[in-house]
């Protein structure tokens, strides 16, 4: 089993950028610069004009459970 050398005290941090038409999620790693870790954008077919956050919600959703750790930070961007 691998050890993490990353510190509880300074966790990593998610940016998420919401569209209508795409989420865009990246995971930012810590130090003197935040730099970028991992990133993931998920399109999002437009399946109900009245509703136009349904489909990206959902995707959110989904990446959230791949990206997202107990502690970490997020801000969301519209």
């Amino acid at each position: 089993m691998k050890k993490s050398i990353a510190s509880r005290w300074l966790p990593e941090r998610l940016r998420i950028a919401l569209c209508p038409d795409r989420v865009v999620v990246a995971r930012l790693g810590f130090g003197l610069r935040s730099r970028i870790l991992d990133k993931r954008i998920v399109d999002c077919a437009d399946t109900d004009s009245d509703l136009p956050w349904q489909a990206p919600l959902a995707a959110l959703g989904d990446v959230l459970a791949e990206f997202a750790t107990p502690g970490t930070s997020a801000t969301v961007i519209l």
